[in-house]
């Protein structure tokens, strides 16, 4: 009975969140809906961008986006202590299979085989005619000129001018990703569910407080 209440529990935990994610989405930037347009130019659903419940992409929970092939172009600078892996980790690909600029957004992994496509929907003003993004959220493959992502945060003592690893990794503005929960990729900063602080970041950067989360000023 006690094993049965704990699952039923759990499920409800499941499903509450799920709600939640697609409360956050709808309506928002990355309800791609709203961007595409044409009658069976798109899916009528919402989180399947970039989720899939069954025979998903091995890259992260339930992924049915296929990841590109581009090569990146990493970020150098003489003051970043620490080695910047132009492969990107899973926490940065997974976004940049949309926002490299370089797929479709309706490259599936394991696309709806219902016939639920889209019709009349509104005019999109993200993507072009091969449904790639264009706008600014596109950041090709130079990241030469951003944030600098796929990457291990430096150790204590490393780089005076960053907070100490263990206040970052215990941190709720920051995200730490990987099996060491040390490398800092896209969703660090940014939570692809969450529209609370846009542009979908993990917290407010109201006098620049997602900043010095990291970075000691």
């Amino acid at each position: 009975m006690k094993k049965t209440l704990v699952a039923a529990v759990a499920l409800a935990f499941v499903l509450l969140s799920a709600g939640a994610a697609l409360a956050a989405i709808t309506g928002s930037p990355h309800d791609m809906r709203t961007h595409i347009t044409g009658e069976a130019l798109g899916y009528d659903e919402v989180c399947v961008y970039c989720h899939t419940p069954h025979s998903s992409a091995a890259t992260a929970q339930l992924w049915n986006r296929t990841n590109g092939t581009a090569t990146f172009n990493a970020y150098t600078s003489s003051t970043l202590n620490a080695s910047v892996d132009a492969t990107l980790g899973a926490g940065s690909l997974l976004c940049l299979s949309c926002h490299d600029g370089t797929l479709a957004v309706d490259t599936l992994y394991n696309a709806p085989k219902y016939g639920d496509r889209l019709n009349n929907v509104s005019a999109g003003v993200a993507l072009n005619v091969s449904k790639m993004i264009t706008s600014s959220a596109k950041f090709d493959t130079d990241m030469t000129n951003d944030h600098p992502i796929g990457f291990t945060y430096p150790a204590d003592g490393v780089d005076t001018g960053l907070v100490s690893i263990s206040v970052v990794q215990n941190s709720t503005w920051v995200r730490l990703i990987g099996s060491s929960n040390n490398q800092l990729e896209c969703a660090s900063c940014h939570d692809a569910h969450s529209t609370d602080n846009p542009p979908f970041l993990r917290s407010t950067n109201q006098g620049s407080q997602l900043c010095l989360r990291c970075h000691i000023k």
